[in-house]
């Protein structure tokens, strides 16, 4: 069980009370963490996060962001199955993925 995370912070019910979360929110909260986090950038666990902000200027980078998805989700039981890249602003790209996990396939995006 985890705590439902919203805005950077923990999310509260009606009693100022964080919300639990389990089992496919916990483990799709925890996928969009180990994405967005830039691997190596948290102190107290450096193995934590993702390389995808490296695809930023790349050419045609969907299969190495397939790889470096792959890598970060190492662990979990989710699978990267598609990526697709689209520009979002003058710096950054969004990259949407095709998540496989317990048979079951959803998609998600990211902003790097």
């Amino acid at each position: 069980m985890d705590t439902l995370l919203s805005g950077g912070d923990f999310a509260l019910d009606a009693l100022g009370r964080p919300i639990a979360i389990e089992r496919e929110r916990e483990l799709f909260q925890k996928v969009m963490l180990r994405l967005v986090i830039k691997k190596g950038s948290f102190r107290y666990d450096t193995g934590l996060g993702s390389r995808l902000y490296t695809l930023k200027g790349r050419p045609h980078p969907e299969q190495q962001a397939l790889t470096l998805a792959a890598e970060a989700l190492d662990g979990l039981g989710v699978t990267p199955i598609k990526a697709e890249i689209m520009p979002a602003g003058k710096q950054n790209i969004r990259l949407r993925l095709i998540l496989e996990a317990n048979g079951k396939r959803r998609e998600t995006e990211v902003e790097l």
